[in-house]
C-alpha cells in the first residue's frame, strides 16, 4: 500500500484535518472523517489524469462506468510520482484480469476458422460466434491494460479485435473466394442441367446459401430453372442428401411438373420432396399424430359447399326469427356496397358508381322483368340515390305499398317550379317520407348548394305544416350510421303503419321469379369466399370486429358479420361431425404442431416457387420449419411484378418485407429475360415500375430487336376486325409457325371466331385464356383484348367486394396496383410482339397513360387502327349539369335524334342540338350555349331568367324581338330586345 502526500495547507484551508488517500493492493481510496471511498482497480480503463494546482495538485480517476473518483490536495512534488504509482498499479491489476482472457484467443480463433470449413458461410454462423465471444472481446477490449503487456501479446489481441469488428467483412470474402471456386468446378453442370446454359445470376442463386435466400426473378427470367438447378447442386456438391430437401409449390400440377422436371434434368436423383402446401401439411399432422386426417369433400366439390352454405342459411332463416330478419335487412340495405354522395366531389361520379352497382329498388326490378315478359307496359320507378333505393325495398319487403316521385295532393306549380313531388307516398296511410341528403350538421354533398337545398328543405316542411299533411324524414347521415332503416321503422310504426315483413324463402322465390336469382347465388359466393380467408387469416370475431369498426363501411360490416358467424358455426359443426378438416384447418394445425415441438422438421433445404404468391397461413408454416429445423436453409423465388392473388389471399408484403419477417437475407436478382426481346422489356418494365412500391430491378433481354414490340390498336365496335388486323400484322412479319395467345381480363372475352381463325390461318396456333389463367406460359405473339374504361374492362372496374378487406392483406395505396401487375402479366407472356386493343371511345387509363404526350418518349409503341374507327362518335362533350357524364347521341326508331346524357337515368339532361348545324348539341357555357361541332361554332344566349332556355327570334306587333325557347311549356316571359 502506498501512501499519497496530502498538503498541510490544503487540509487548514479546507478544514479537512483528517483527510487522506492511499494506493491499495486493489483498489485508490479516500479518507477522511472515519468514512472512505474508494474505486476498485477492475474498473478503471483509462490513465488516472493529474491536474496541477497553483498551490497543490489532484488526480482524477475515471471509472468504466461513468464514476470518478477526485484525490485533491496532493503535494505538487509527489504528485507526479504518485500518479506513475497509481498508474502501474492499475495497470498490473488489469494485466491480471486480462490474461486469462488472451489464453482463450486461440480457440477462439480456431472456431472461428472452424465456421468457414469449406463452404458458404451464413450469417447465422457468425453470429454464433460473436455472441459466444462477446464478454470475451469486452475484456479484451482494454486500451489501458494493453500498455502494460509484452508487444507480442498486443499484437496478437488487437489482431483477434480486429477479427471480431471485421469478421462479416472477412466472411464475405470468403465467401467470395467460396463462389468462385465452385463456379469453377461446377460449370460443366451449370452448363447442362437445362437446355441452355445457366446465367451468372442462376449460378449464383444456386451457390448461395444464406440463412435465407430470395432470388427475385422477372418474367421469362427462369425460375422453375434455378429451383431444379439448386436441387442438383445441393446433392452433388455433397450438402444435402436428397430427402433432405423440400420444394414447395402451389398447386398439385406445379408440384407435378417440377418433380416431372427433376426427374428429367436430374436423372440420377431420388427422394427430393416436391409437395403442395396442402399436401405437406396432412403429411405432418399424419407423422405427428399417427392418424391422417380426410380432407373435406367440400374443398374440391364448389357445386356441393355452395349446397351447404345454402342448406346453413336456409334453417337458420327457418328457425330463428331474428336472424331471418338480419338476412333480410342485409339484402335490403347492404347487398350492395354503400356509396355516399358525400364520398364524390362531382355528381356525375356518385351517378358513375350508382350505374356500375345497377342500383334499381326491388319493385323496379319487378316492373321490369314484366315489361319485358310483356305482361305489362310501364314506366319504371327511377330512383336518384343509394340511399333512396334502401328505403324504396324496406318499404317493400315490409309489404307497405309506396308509389315514388307521386305529385303531391295540393297544386305547387308556378312560372319557375313544377309540381311538388315527395320522395315516397304511402297511399294506404296517407304518408309522405321525404329522404334528405343532409349530413349531422345539415352540410350538403360538394357538388350541392347548402343554402339552397336548406332553403327546399324548409319550404317543404312548411308546405306540410301548411296543409296538415303528414311528412316523415329521413336523412343521409342515418345510412352512414347504419340506423336510417331501424328509425324509419320506428318513425313509421308510431304513426300506425303495419308491417309484413317477407322471409328470406320468399325473398328467394321472389329473385328467381324475377330472374334475379344471381344475386342469392352471388352472396352465396361471397360467404363461402369469406368463410376460406377468415380461416387463412387466423383472426377471430373479435379482430374482424374490431377491423370493421375501422372500415369506411362500418354498418355493413358488422351487418354481414352477424350474418357470418352463424353460419361458420354451422360450418365448423358440419366438419366435426364428418370428422375432415378443410385446406385451412391441415396448414394451421401442421404449423401448430411444428411450433410445439411435436414434429420435427428433418429437411436441411427448403426451396419455395413463385414466393410472391405466399399468404400468411403459408408462410407462417414455412417459418416454423426454418425455426424448429437444425440449422435449416430457405431459398425462395418470387417475382413482386407477377403477384395477382390478393383475392385468395396472397400477401405480396412478405416479398417486398422478406428480410423484416425471416430474418438476414441474401437476395439475388435474376436480371436476364429469356423470353422476350429487349423493346418488350422496356415497355414492361417502364410500365410496371409507374408504382414505385415495386422493387427496382434491372433487367436485360436475351434478344434485341430494332424495331418495337408493342402495337397498340384501336378499334369501334369491330373488335373481331381489329383481332383480324393482329393476325394480318403478325403473318406479314413472322410468316412461318407460331403460337398466338388471345388475353382477356374476364373469360366473356373470348372471341366467337376462334375456330375459325384457326381454319383460316393453319401455321398458328391460336389459344384464349384469362391473363390470370396465362400466368406461367407464353406464346410468340399475345393480343390483349377489351383494354377499356368499362366496368369489365382493364383495369377491371370490379373491385374487390369491400367485405373481405376484413380478413384479406392490407390493400396497396397505389390506384389499381394489382391490375397493374396484371397488365404487365399480359403482356410479357409474348416472345416477339404483344397486342393491346381498346375501343377508341372509352380507352382505358393505361392506354391513356401509355398514348400520354407528357410521358415524352417514354413508352415506345406502334399503333394501328379499324375501319369501324372512321364511323365513332364524336367527342359531343360533357354534361354540364352532373359533371362527368359523357353527351351521346340518342336515335329514336324513326331516324330523330337527340343528345342527352351518359349516366342516364340517374342524370336526365338533355342539351338542345344545334339550331346552326343540327348535328352537335349545344352546351352551356356561363350565359351562353355552344355548338359543340368544331366546325359549326354557333354560339346562343341563355335566358337570363329561367335555368335551360334560349333566346330565340320571334316577331310580335311591334316586330322583331328575342324571347325564351321555354315560353308555353314552363311559361317563362323573359323577353330581349335584338341587338
Amino acid at each position: 500500500m502506498s501512501i499519497i502526500p496530502i498538503s498541510t495547507i490544503y487540509r487548514l484551508v479546507t478544514l479537512r484535518l483528517g483527510y487522506g488517500a492511499e494506493i491499495a493492493d486493489e483498489c485508490a481510496k479516500l479518507i477522511w472523517k472515519d468514512q472512505s471511498r474508494s474505486i476498485n482497480y477492475s474498473q478503471i480503463k483509462t490513465k488516472p489524469e493529474r491536474i496541477p494546482g497553483m498551490l497543490w495538485d489532484k488526480i482524477v480517476i475515471h471509472s468504466d462506468n461513468g464514476e470518478r473518483l477526485v484525490i485533491s490536495g496532493i503535494k505538487k512534488k509527489s504528485s507526479e510520482s504518485s500518479l506513475q504509482v497509481l498508474t502501474q498499479r492499475v495497470g498490473s491489476y488489469q494485466v491480471g484480469l486480462l490474461n486469462p482472457a488472451y489464453k482463450q484467443i486461440k480457440g477462439s480463433y480456431d472456431s472461428f476458422k472452424s465456421a468457414f470449413s469449406y463452404r458458404y458461410t451464413r450469417h447465422s454462423k457468425i453470429e454464433r460466434w460473436k455472441a459466444e465471444n462477446k464478454e470475451l472481446t469486452g475484456q479484451l477490449n482494454n486500451d489501458f491494460a494493453l500498455q502494460f503487456m509484452p508487444e507480442e501479446k498486443q499484437k496478437i489481441i488487437g489482431k483477434f479485435l480486429s477479427l471480431f469488428s471485421q469478421s462479416h467483412q472477412i466472411r464475405d470474402k470468403q465467401n467470395q473466394k467460396f463462389i468462385a471456386k465452385e463456379l469453377s468446378s461446377f460449370q460443366e453442370y451449370f452448363d447442362k442441367v437445362e437446355n441452355n446454359p445457366l446465367t451468372e445470376r442462376q449460378r449464383l442463386a444456386c451457390i448461395v446459401n444464406e440463412d435465407n435466400n430470395l432470388v427475385i426473378a422477372g418474367a421469362g427470367s427462369g425460375k422453375t430453372s434455378v429451383i431444379i438447378a439448386k436441387a442438383g447442386y445441393l446433392i452433388q456438391s455433397g450438402l444435402a442428401q436428397p430427402h433432405e430437401i423440400l420444394i414447395l409449390a402451389y398447386g398439385r400440377k406445379a408440384s407435378k411438373e417440377t418433380d416431372e422436371r427433376i426427374k428429367e434434368k436430374l436423372p440420377n436423383v431420388e427422394g427430393v420432396t416436391t409437395s403442395t402446401f396442402h399436401k405437406l401439411g396432412l403429411t405432418i399432422i399424419g407423422e405427428s399424430t399417427g392418424k391422417k386426417p380426410r380432407v373435406s369433400k367440400l374443398q374440391e366439390d364448389t357445386a356441393e359447399f355452395y349446397k351447404i352454405i345454402n342448406n346453413f342459411l336456409t334453417d337458420l332463416t327457418k328457425s330463428d326469427k331474428a336472424y331471418n330478419q338480419r338476412v333480410i335487412d342485409y339484402f335490403v340495405t347492404h347487398l350492395i356496397p354503400y356509396e355516399s354522395e358525400f364520398d364524390h366531389q362531382q355528381q356525375g361520379d356518385y351517378f358513375a358508381a350508382l350505374q356500375e352497382g345497377d342500383m334499381r329498388s326491388l319493385k323496379s326490378r319487378i316492373e321490369w322483368a314484366e315489361k319485358r315478359s310483356g305482361r305489362k307496359s310501364l314506366q319504371q320507378e327511377k330512383l336518384k340515390s343509394f340511399e333512396e333505393v334502401v328505403i324504396a325495398d324496406f318499404l317493400f319487403v315490409n309489404g307497405i305499398k309506396y308509389i315514388y316521385e307521386h305529385p303531391y295532393k295540393i297544386d305547387t306549380a308556378t312560372a319557375d317550379k313544377t309540381q311538388y313531388q315527395p320522395d315516397f307516398y304511402l297511399p294506404e296511410y296517407d304518408i309522405y317520407i321525404e329522404h334528405f341528403g343532409i349530413g349531422r350538421d345539415g352540410s350538403t354533398p360538394p357538388f350541392v348548394s347548402q343554402f339552397e337545398y336548406t332553403q327546399g328543405i324548409e319550404w317543404k316542411r312548411g308546405l306540410h305544416n301548411k296543409h296538415e299533411t303528414i311528412l316523415v324524414e329521413t336523412y343521409s347521415y342515418e345510412m352512414k350510421e347504419g340506423t336510417l332503416t331501424d328509425l324509419l321503422h320506428s318513425k313509421l310504426e308510431k304513426r300506425g303503419v303495419k308491417f309484413s315483413p317477407l322471409s328470406f324463402q320468399e325473398l328467394l322465390e321472389l329473385l328467381i321469379s324475377i330472374g334475379e336469382e344471381k344475386k342469392a347465388d352471388q352472396f352465396t359466393e361471397l360467404i363461402v369466399t369469406f368463410l376460406d380467408l377468415f380461416k387463412q387469416s387466423g383472426y377471430s370475431f373479435d379482430t374482424i370486429r374490431v377491423n370493421a369498426n375501422q372500415h369506411p363501411d362500418r354498418p355493413r360490416c358488422h351487418a354481414f358479420i352477424d350474418v357470418f358467424e352463424p353460419i361458420y358455426a354451422e360450418y365448423t359443426n358440419e366438419l366435426n361431425r364428418s370428422g375432415t378438416v378443410d385446406f385451412s384447418d391441415m396448414i394451421r394445425k401442421a404449423t401448430d404442431l411444428v411450433q410445439s415441438g411435436k414434429y420435427k422438421p428433418s429437411f436441411k433445404y427448403i426451396l419455395v416457387d413463385e414466393f410472391q404468391d405466399i399468404s400468411a397461413i403459408r408462410a407462417d408454416l414455412v417459418k416454423s420449419l426454418v425455426d424448429k429445423g437444425d440449422d435449416t436453409v430457405l431459398s425462395c423465388v418470387g417475382d413482386d411484378w407477377q403477384s395477382i392473388y390478393r383475392f385468395s389471399g396472397s400477401d405480396i408484403s412478405y416479398t417486398g418485407n422478406f428480410e423484416e419477417y425471416f430474418g438476414y437475407t441474401k437476395k439475388v436478382p435474376l436480371d436476364k429475360t429469356f423470353r422476350y426481346n429487349d423493346k418488350l422489356n422496356d415497355f414492361s418494365t417502364t410500365f410496371i415500375t409507374q408504382n414505385p412500391a415495386q422493387i427496382k430491378k434491372d433487367v436485360t433481354s436475351h434478344t434485341s430487336v430494332p424495331t418495337n414490340a408493342v402495337t397498340l390498336v384501336e378499334y369501334y365496335e369491330d373488335v373481331d376486325r381489329a383481332i383480324q388486323h393482329c393476325v394480318d400484322d403478325i403473318q406479314t412479319k413472322h410468316p412461318e409457325k407460331a403460337t398466338i395467345y388471345i388475353l382477356g381480363r374476364y373469360s366473356f372475352s373470348k372471341p366467337a371466331f376462334l375456330q375459325n381463325m384457326a381454319k383460316h390461318y393453319p401455321e398458328y396456333t391460336f389459344k384464349f385464356d384469362t391473363v390470370h389463367g396465362s400466368k406461367g406460359k407464353e406464346a410468340d405473339f399475345v393480343i390483349v383484348v377489351d383494354v377499356n374504361d368499362a366496368r369489365y374492362g382493364f383495369p377491371s372496374k370490379i373491385a374487390n367486394e369491400p367485405l373481405l378487406d376484413l380478413v384479406l392483406p392490407q390493400s396497396e395505396t397505389h390506384e389499381y396496383a394489382e391490375e397493374r401487375r396484371l397488365f404487365y402479366v399480359a403482356i410479357t407472356r409474348a416472345k416477339h410482339h404483344s397486342f393491346v386493343l381498346f375501343d377508341v371511345v372509352k380507352p382505358s387509363v393505361f392506354i391513356e397513360e401509355i398514348r400520354d404526350e407528357r410521358n415524352g418518349s417514354k413508352y415506345h409503341f406502334n399503333q394501328i387502327s379499324t375501319e369501324g374507327v372512321a364511323s365513332a362518335p364524336p367527342d359531343f362533350g360533357t354534361c354540364p349539369s352532373c359533371g362527368t357524364g359523357k353527351m351521346m347521341m340518342r336515335v329514336m326508331p324513326d331516324g330523330r335524334f337527340f343528345f342527352g346524357c351518359g349516366h342516364y337515368p340517374f342524370c336526365s339532361y338533355t342539351p338542345r342540338t344545334c339550331n346552326a348545324c343540327n348535328k352537335y348539341p349545344l352546351i352551356k357555357d356561363g350565359g351562353y350555349y355552344r355548338c359543340k361541332n368544331p366546325e359549326c361554332g354557333n354560339v346562343v344566349s341563355g335566358c337570363k331568367q329561367c335555368s335551360d332556355g334560349v333566346m330565340v327570334e320571334r316577331r310580335g306587333k311591334f316586330g322583331k324581338f328575342l324571347g325564351c325557347s321555354n315560353y308555353g311549356k314552363t311559361k317563362c316571359g323573359y323577353t330581349e330586345k335584338p341587338l
